[in-house]
C-alpha cells in the first residue's frame, strides 16, 4: 500500500464530482471526422526526451535516419515549429510535461500536477482507459490520478539505459506499485515492449472503452549508449556539423555550468561534437525502431483505423548548436520538438508551420474526441490545422528560461533578451534569413523599431501568462 493512495481516491472522487460529470454532459459530436464512429478514437501517445525537433529523415536532415517516423509523417501532418514553451528549472522536460498533461502555461503548469485536472483526468472522464509505460516524471499522485494502470513506468529523470530502475502500476479501490526492478534490457525496448504487450492485450479481451496509451522513453537524452548495431549505421567523421555550431558561446547566458554543459570541455572542437551527434543520432534511429514496433502492434488490431497517433517530444537539443550542448537556453535547437499527428480526422502528408505549443495539446485532442477541455486548460486548440479552417493557432510565443533568459518569437523575427549578474544582452534574429541564429542584428539601428515591437509583445505576452518575474 503506499502513501499517495488515499490522496488519490479523493482526488479521482474530486475530479469525477467536478470535472467528470461536465465534461461527459457537454460532449460535442466528434469535430473532425467526416463521419461519426462506434466510439471515440484511441489515443496513442509516444513522447522521446531531448529529441530536437529538426532531426528527422522526413524534415530534410542530411544524416539522421528515422524510417518509421518518416513513415508516420507520410500518413498524417507533421509540425515544423513545435515547441517547448521553456523552463524555471534546469530539468527542462518536468515543465515541459507538467504543460504537457496540464494544458497550462510554464508560469502556471504545477510541475506536480497538483490542484489541476490532468489529460490522463479528463480523458478518464471521458470513458477511457488510460495506461502508461516509460518515464514519468511529475510526481507519483499525479500519475497515480492520470493512469487506471501501467507497466515497466521509470520514476525519474534520467537513468542507464541498460539498468533502468522500473514499476508497474495498478489503480482502482487499492492503488499499488510493484517492487523496483531493472528493465532487463535496453530502457527504449522495454518501454516498447510495455507499449506492444498492451496492445496485444487489447486484441485478446473486452474493448468497450476506448483507451488512451501513453508510452514516455528516455532516449536519445544522454548517457549516449546506443546499441552497437545503430551506432555502426553512423560515421563520425561524415555527420554534418550543425550551421549554428560554435566551439563555446559568445558571453554567459546565465547557465553556461549546468550539468548538461559541463559533460565535454570547451572549446567544443568540430571532431567532439560530430562523435556526439553521432551516438546521439544513434539512439534517434533505435527510438525509431521501437515506435515501429509499436505501430505494428496497432496496425496488427481492428483499432488502427481509430486511433490518434502523435509523437513528440518533450524538448530538444542544442549538442553543438551555439557552443552549447543542453536545453537550457532559447535557442531554436532546444525549443524545437518533433510532433506529427496521424488518425481520424488528420490529412495525410500534410506539412504545417503553424506555431504549436506543448499546452496546445490537450485542447487539441478534446476537440478531436468531441469534449470540451476543463477550465483549468488555458493551451489553444490547433485542430482547425486539420480540417483546413485556420491557418496557424498562434501569432506568437513566449519563452522563458529561469530568472535570466526571456525571449517572444512572431514566427518570423525572434527578440531574446538576458538579464546575468547585472548584464544585459539582446539578440535579434530573422528567422526568415537566418534559420540557424547565426546573426545577431540587436546592434543594427535599422532594426530598433523591430526590437522595441517584439519587446511590447513580450511584456504583454509575461503578463497574460502570469510570468512575475523583474525582467527589463
Amino acid at each position: 500500500m503506499l502513501d499517495f493512495v488515499e490522496q488519490t481516491r479523493l482526488n479521482r472522487r474530486q475530479v469525477l464530482k467536478t470535472v467528470g460529470a461536465g465534461i461527459a454532459a457537454t460532449a460535442m459530436a466528434p469535430l473532425l471526422r467526416a463521419e461519426p464512429a462506434a466510439k471515440p478514437p484511441n489515443i496513442l501517445m509516444l513522447v522521446a526526451d531531448d529529441h530536437r525537433g529538426d532531426a528527422l529523415g522526413f524534415l530534410g536532415h542530411p544524416d539522421v535516419k528515422t524510417p518509421n517516423l518518416d513513415a508516420l509523417a507520410a500518413r498524417g501532418t507533421a509540425f515544423s515549429r513545435a515547441y517547448n514553451m521553456g523552463a524555471n528549472n534546469d530539468a527542462v522536460c518536468v515543465p515541459a510535461r507538467a504543460m504537457l498533461h496540464t494544458g497550462r502555461n510554464l508560469y502556471r503548469a504545477p510541475e506536480d500536477l497538483a490542484g489541476v485536472v490532468t489529460l490522463g483526468e479528463a480523458l478518464q472522464a471521458a470513458g477511457y482507459v488510460t495506461y502508461a509505460a516509460g518515464k514519468w516524471h511529475n510526481g507519483m499522485p499525479g500519475f497515480a490520478r492520470s493512469f487506471h494502470a501501467g507497466s515497466t513506468i521509470f520514476f525519474g529523470g534520467m537513468t542507464d539505459h541498460l539498468h533502468a530502475p522500473v514499476q508497474d502500476f495498478t489503480a482502482g479501490a487499492n492503488p499499488a506499485l510493484t517492487p523496483v526492478r531493472e528493465a532487463g534490457k535496453f530502457d527504449a525496448e522495454a518501454f516498447a515492449d510495455a507499449a506492444v504487450g498492451f496492445l496485444q492485450q487489447r486484441g485478446k479481451g473486452k474493448r468497450g472503452q476506448p483507451f488512451f496509451l501513453y508510452t514516455a522513453f528516455t532516449t536519445p537524452h544522454d548517457p549516449r549508449t546506443p546499441p552497437d548495431e545503430y551506432a555502426r549505421l553512423y560515421d563520425a567523421a561524415k555527420v554534418t556539423l550543425p550551421a549554428n555550431y560554435l566551439p563555446r558561446h559568445p558571453f554567459d547566458n546565465g547557465d553556461l555550468n549546468v550539468r548538461d554543459e559541463l559533460l565535454l570541455p570547451r572549446p567544443l572542437t568540430p571532431e567532439v561534437v560530430r562523435r556526439e551527434l553521432r551516438l546521439y543520432y544513434a539512439l534517434i534511429t533505435h527510438l525509431d525502431a521501437q515506435v515501429g514496433r509499436i505501430l505494428a502492434a496497432l496496425n496488427q488490431s481492428d483499432e488502427a483505423a481509430n486511433t490518434i497517433v502523435i509523437y513528440t517530444s518533450d524538448h530538444g537539443l542544442a549538442i553543438g548548436s551555439h557552443g552549447l550542448l543542453g536545453k537550457q537556453n532559447l535557442y531554436q535547437p532546444s525549443l524545437s520538438t518533433p510532433l506529427v499527428f496521424v488518425g481520424p480526422g488528420v490529412p495525410r502528408g500534410k506539412r504545417t508551420d503553424a506555431i504549436v505549443l506543448k499546452q496546445d495539446y490537450f485542447p487539441t485532442l478534446c476537440q478531436m474526441i468531441g469534449i470540451k477541455a476543463p477550465q483549468s486548460v488555458e493551451g489553444t486548440s490547433f485542430g482547425d490545422i486539420f480540417t483546413g479552417n485556420a491557418g496557424a493557432a498562434r501569432t506568437g510565443m513566449l519563452s522563458g528560461f529561469k530568472t535570466f533568459q526571456r525571449a517572444y518569437c512572431d514566427g518570423r523575427w525572434k527578440y531574446i533578451r538576458y538579464q546575468v549578474n547585472g548584464q544585459k544582452t539582446t539578440q535579434l534574429f530573422d528567422l526568415q534569413a537566418d534559420p540557424a541564429e547565426t546573426r545577431n542584428l540587436a546592434a543594427d539601428a535599422a532594426h530598433a523599431q523591430e526590437i522595441d515591437r517584439l519587446a511590447g509583445l513580450m511584456r504583454d505576452a509575461r503578463k497574460q501568462c502570469g510570468d512575475t518575474q523583474a525582467f527589463s
